[in-house]
């Protein structure tokens, strides 16, 4: 049952908002702005509903996290009974029923020999959790001084301070701030394979794979026996998705140079591309992954590094090589059983080839709106797409946050019924032919009125 709120009690909450929640990455000037504050009340499906009763579509679903839609009352459910059973315990010394069993399930759906799972709370913390591992199984195998990292440039990997130095600089992070500086020098970057924007063949007729080679190139300069990982997000919100080519030199670069590979599918994973996770479309098995998001679907916070049979062998034995690092909250029952049930629901319902049916409709609709000079490029796998927003297409200069254009979408993606980001469409995966059309209309309506009033 929806609670009602007078308009009084409507005022007061904004009123609060503005004084007393810090909301990330904003700032004063766009809160006060109209629809700044936008509370949000229910949802259901692929819908959402603010506190004015205002119904909204949501092709972001979430932030790219409610693979099952809203309103899934089995969720709700068996998390309401787990918090009778036991809500929490001291997850160092004592385990729980659903943390092993979805441990196990994790473990029977990732590719490869993926096999051993470190439970945290998000995608963040999955990956300043990977980066103790991999730092740790360097130097329980002798090689302490294997400590630096290899990213692609303007990827994102997190918002703590480990992942924001992985990438370094960039002025497209919202978790990038000179405040940070100076980085640690571990983080070591290359150019993306982002086919639109490469720095090397983006207006030639195919790929080069120069910005794979040059991963290699890196590490002979700064010397393999000082690198400990490349970290790559697959299927790339900034980057679109690799090709084959690239992705199997990587991992082919990393195994003749003793460095592992680092797939970070926090977004990707969990049938987002149409297969359970991204590196199955290569039939590629990183030595690490680190997801979250889709695990339980948003409903309850929860994230993991899995790391192979190999590297977990390297912490068995006696106390000294037990992995120095642990959380509160990791591996929470609660969670675990939403994540459990999120899963049943995902095969049950078969999802991830709804994604990749649902994911090639999207692809085939979406790609009308490069009639548009401010959409440059759309690319994607399954309900993961990406939509290049420049100033003109001759340019190809990005729309970056705060530009006049970008701030006028904004506005008319709301009038139009539409939350989120134009920049990606990543639908629950429970999503419909009829319902992609209504987006779509929508998103190009947006577009229209904007292009009107800016030129």
């Amino acid at each position: 049952m929806t609670t009602k709120y007078s308009e009084e009690d409507k005022s007061m909450l904004r009123n609060d908002a503005l004084e007393h929640l810090w909301i990330h990455t904003s700032n004063s000037d766009d809160l006060n702005n109209p629809g700044g504050i936008r509370i949000m009340t229910s949802a259901d499906g692929i819908k959402t509903t603010d506190i004015d009763g205002n119904t909204f579509l949501d092709p972001m679903a979430g932030l790219e996290m409610v693979n099952v839609g809203y309103g899934r009352k089995e969720i709700a459910e068996a998390v309401y009974q787990q918090i009778l059973d036991i809500p929490a315990t001291d997850t160092f010394r004592n385990q729980t029923v659903p943390q092993i069993r979805l441990a196990k399930r994790l473990a029977q759906l990732m590719p490869g020999s993926l096999s051993k799972v470190f439970f945290v709370t998000s995608g963040s913390e999955a990956n300043e959790a990977a980066l103790k591992i991999v730092w740790q199984y360097q130097e329980l195998r002798g090689k302490p001084n294997k400590k630096k990292i290899v990213a692609r440039r303007n990827s994102y990997h997190g918002s703590t301070l480990g992942p924001v130095t992985f990438v370094g600089p960039s002025s497209t992070s919202l978790a990038y701030s000179t405040s940070v500086e100076p980085l640690p020098s571990w983080g070591k970057q290359v150019a993306p394979p982002n086919p639109y924007r490469c720095d090397y063949c983006n207006r030639e007729l195919g790929c080069s794979l120069q910005c794979a080679r040059e991963i290699e190139t890196l590490i002979k300069f700064e010397r393999p026996e000082t690198v400990a990982a490349v970290i790559i997000d697959p299927m790339s919100a900034q980057h679109g998705a690799p090709t084959e080519e690239y992705i199997k030199t990587v991992r082919d670069i990393c195994k003749r140079h003793d460095v592992l590979l680092w797939f970070d599918e926090v977004i990707s994973g969990f049938g987002r591309t149409g297969r359970w996770f991204a590196a199955n479309h290569w039939e590629i098995e990183p030595d690490i992954m680190t997801v979250s998001k889709g695990i339980t679907s948003g409903y309850i916070p929860l994230g993991a590094a899995v790391v192979t049979e190999q590297i977990a062998a390297e912490f068995s034995g006696g106390p000294e090589r037990a992995l120095r690092h642990g959380q509160t909250y990791g591996g929470h029952p609660v969670a675990c059983v939403a994540g459990l049930v999120n899963l049943e629901i995902i095969e049950r319902e078969q999802l991830v080839e709804n994604s990749r049916i649902a994911g090639n409709y999207l692809l085939e609709k979406i790609e009308g709106l490069l009639n548009h000079n401010i959409v440059g490029d759309v690319s994607g796998m399954g309900l993961f797409v990406i939509v290049e927003l420049v100033e003109d297409s001759i340019s190809r200069q990005p729309l970056l946050r705060g530009h006049p254009i970008l701030r006028k979408l904004m506005g008319k993606l709301r009038e139009n019924g539409l939350v989120g980001s134009p920049y990606l469409i990543t639908p629950p995966l429970t999503i419909t032919e009829n319902e992609i059309d209504d987006i779509i209309d929508r998103l190009e309506t947006a577009i229209t009125e904007t292009e009107k009033e800016t030129s």
